[in-house]
């Protein structure tokens, strides 16, 4: 009974036809080792990617006080407290139905007042108007 490393040495055309093969082969079935059969290189592993963190909840608008119409932010935007009594005449932007609660810009919701960038540290009637008024869309 022959070896395999005896039989493919007696195949006279293997290494021939497969030299690279027949090497690997005969490296295989002996202790010796073919200097042209490299060990394959080794696949780099990825990092595990950490997830992103949540995001912070919006913080919560602070309650200030309300925007006064003396207020010199306040004149220079024609604030009012009332939106019917926006001066038409100095802000001709103005349109009935125009209140601080339906403007994009306003922060409080359905509240009553709530803030508005404009104004910052402050809080706006809902039913107020300034010339930064931008509407809302749906």
């Amino acid at each position: 009974m022959s070896t395999r490393r005896q039989l493919i040495q007696r195949i006279p055309a293997l290494p021939l036809i497969f030299s690279a093969s027949a090497a690997a082969l005969l490296a295989a079935c002996g202790d010796k080792k073919p200097a042209e059969v490299a060990a394959p290189a080794p696949v780099p592993v990825p990092e595990p990617v950490a997830a992103a963190p949540a995001p912070a909840p919006a913080p919560a608008v602070a309650a200030g006080p309300l925007v006064d119409e003396k207020d010199a932010q306040a004149a220079a935007l024609g604030y009012v407290a009332v939106a019917a009594k926006a001066d038409k005449a100095k802000f001709p932007k103005y349109a009935g139905g125009q209140v601080c609660s339906n403007c994009s810009l306003y922060q409080g919701g359905t509240a009553d007042q709530g803030g508005c960038p404009l104004y910052p540290g402050k809080q706006v009637l809902a039913n107020a108007w300034c010339s930064g008024y931008i509407k809302k869309t749906t």
